[in-house]
């Protein structure tokens, strides 16, 4: 039964691949908005084209131009729709719901009947009270105002998303196919692979992010999931090149130097190994596991010192692991200290560690 569920959701996949890409222009995306106002939303585009973390850092910056717009063009109703609109999302994905529903309402005065009003209040509803039905009938209501294929897509992707947070997988998978089958984006894509994921059918989830990448060469999730996905499926290699790749977009990424760490290790490159959780301990020194796992690397390359003393600080931050005391032991047998060793087989044990 598996395998045929499995074989149907591949054969969706291959099927909706061939959908036509459609292109919205700018001349279609603005058609209601006057020619003196598309460089002001161009640029409030711009700064909410991006990841949920960073429009709540643009925030301010995303207020700020939209009140340029409003006093520029305060009586263009078409002008002032898509501000509300715009904002709206901004404080909803910001976590700010009643800004949120102060300028969707706005956006309802000025016309009750625009989809982009019910996809807002789905998008509101799923945010702040997690009522995944209740949105998913207003991403509906939205859809029969709308004859778009990316405002359609966007509202397939969403519903996807909500079944996706239910772990309706099946669900979600037909809704984010249904998305790129309207209008192929590298953020369904990447939606449709971490399903995918989660459902622990990685092979899969990197085909999804191989196309994220194929239209997006620097979106840097998409390069983080794919990594993620190569190292549950013991393809290190694969996984430090993509790790490798994040690092390159985006240098504050240090979170990424443990699996780098790890996947080193996994190859037997010890000395690459302690090189990435050297990097990673820089950023984050409280981590045991990153201090346990450099003393291994460090006892494998015959660095027994350095490995004592990375195995004592992580018993420091964990006194209660009895892995790391039989590690410990194991290097302190290595120099022939055979008192210390004993010491700490005996405590591994009584922390209930046997090998």
């Amino acid at each position: 039964m598996k395998t045929l569920k499995k074989f149907f959701m591949c054969l969706v996949i291959l099927i909706l691949n061939f959908s036509v890409t459609y292109a919205k222009s700018d001349e279609e995306k603005y058609k209601d908005i006057q020619p003196d106002a598309i460089p002001y939303f161009q640029e409030l585009d711009r700064l909410m084209d991006d990841t949920d973390e960073n429009i709540k850092k643009n925030l301010d910056a995303i207020t700020y131009q939209a009140h340029i717009i409003s006093q520029k063009f305060p009586d263009d109703k078409f002008v002032m729709r898509e501000v509300y609109n715009k904002l709206s999302s901004a404080y909803t994905t910001s976590e700010k719901y009643d800004f949120a529903r102060k300028y969707l309402e706005k956006s309802y005065r000025l016309d009750p009947n625009h989809y982009a009003v019910y996809f807002q209040l789905g998008y509101l509803e799923s945010s702040e009270s997690k009522n995944y039905a209740k949105s998913n009938s207003y991403y509906q209501m939205s859809f029969k105002l709308t004859q778009n294929n990316e405002d359609k897509s966007k509202i397939e992707n969403n519903i996807g998303a909500n079944y996706k947070n239910q772990k309706n997988y099946t669900e979600a998978v037909k809704h984010f196919s249904a998305s790129i089958n309207y209008f192929p984006t590298a953020f369904t894509y990447k939606n449709r692979g971490v399903t995918f994921a989660e459902m622990k059918d990685y092979s899969t989830a990197i085909m999804d992010y191989n196309k994220a990448i194929e239209l997006d060469e620097k979106y840097i999730l998409a390069y983080q999931k794919r990594a993620d996905s190569y190292f549950e499926l013991k393809n290190f290699s694969a996984a430090i090149r993509d790790y490798k790749k994040v690092l390159e977009l985006d240098a504050t990424r240090n979170n990424v130097y443990f699996r780098i760490g790890y996947c080193y290790g996994e190859l037997k490159n010890y000395t690459a190994a302690v090189e990435a959780y050297t990097k990673y301990l820089y950023y984050y020194p409280e981590n045991k596991f990153a201090y346990n796992n450099r003393g291994n690397a460090c006892l494998h390359i015959g660095d027994y010192e350095t490995a004592i003393a990375n195995y004592t600080q992580a018993i420091l931050l964990d006194p209660n692991n009895g892995l790391v005391y039989y590690n410990r032991g194991i290097t302190y047998e290595k120099i022939g200290k055979t008192a210390q060793a004993e010491k700490d087989f005996a405590k591994a044990r009584s922390l209930g560690y046997y090998r």
